[in-house]
């Protein structure tokens, strides 16, 4: 986490020195892409993201971007065995088994509002065509949950008993990381360009609950003035 902090720091700081330079150049549009989103116990999905990016330029060679997007759709993985025992203290394996209610937690993930602050250097590949590689920060804010659906209770457990063991919870959190990706802007006019995109979001470190991969593939329409 500090080092992405370090980085949005160095991104916005250089966002500051290019402004202050009447040379500076703009860019501002649409975002339109695909992320495949890979996290924790096997979980994950697709999902469309749209929103707006915008770059200014610190020199020909080299800028500074900002992205802000919202996530179409979310997803879940669900999984079943048992969690709590009525089994008394000092109970054999066999025992907590026989007394543990069975159930299926369902684990979902809700994206929300996702950011991102990357450096920029860029090249011409050809009169009309500029490629381009990024590195930054990225998060998204997720609703995560965890549900459970009782399947089997053991004989002689009050089945209100057993339901009160499965608490239900949700929490909002950031997920997020080490931002790479490219692009290849083929200019339309002088002002209007389409850009191709890639990109991946690595965070961690692969902990219990932290594990978060992202691999996006979009475009965007840019404006320059």
């Amino acid at each position: 986490m500090r080092t992405i902090v370090a980085i949005a720091v160095i991104v916005l700081v250089s966002a500051g020195t290019a402004l202050a330079q009447p040379a500076s150049r703009f860019e501002i549009g649409p975002v339109v892409r695909v992320d495949k989103v890979f996290l924790e116990g096997g979980a994950g999905g697709m999902t469309v993201v749209v929103g707006a990016a915008a770059r200014v330029d610190i020199s020909s060679s080299y800028g500074v971007e900002a992205e802000l997007t919202r996530a179409s759709s979310g997803f879940e993985r669900s999984y079943q065995g048992w969690f709590t025992s009525f089994a008394p203290y000092g109970a054999t394996r066999e025992e907590i088994e026989r007394l543990a209610p069975t159930a299926r937690r369902t684990l979902g993930y809700t994206p929300g509002t996702g950011w991102s602050a990357a450096f920029v250097a860029r090249g011409e590949a050809s009169r009309r065509v500029m490629v381009a590689v990024r590195a930054g920060a990225s998060g998204r804010r997720y609703r995560q949950t965890s549900t459970y659906t009782l399947l089997t209770v053991p004989d002689g457990i009050d089945p209100a008993d057993a339901a009160r063991t499965l608490v239900d919870s949700s929490a909002s959190r950031t997920r997020g990381g080490l931002l790479l990706g490219s692009d290849v802007t083929v200019a339309l006019t002088d002002h209007l360009s389409l850009a191709p995109e890639v990109r991946f979001v690595y965070g961690g470190p692969a902990r219990v609950g932290d594990r978060y991969r992202e691999l996006g593939f979009g475009a965007r329409a840019v404006w320059r003035f």
